[in-house]
């Protein structure tokens, strides 16, 4: 479902600090779209 809002600057970094971290260290090549799905129109 497509969201109709912004995103805030907490979700923003929420992402930005999961990338950064150890969890996300089995990643490899992934693009993390962080856009609510607006390029599902």
């Amino acid at each position: 479902m497509r969201n109709t809002r912004w995103g805030t600057p907490e979700e923003l970094a929420s992402l930005i600090v999961f990338a950064l971290s150890d969890v996300s260290a089995f990643m490899n090549g992934a693009v993390l779209v962080a856009d609510g799905a607006m390029d599902k129109l």
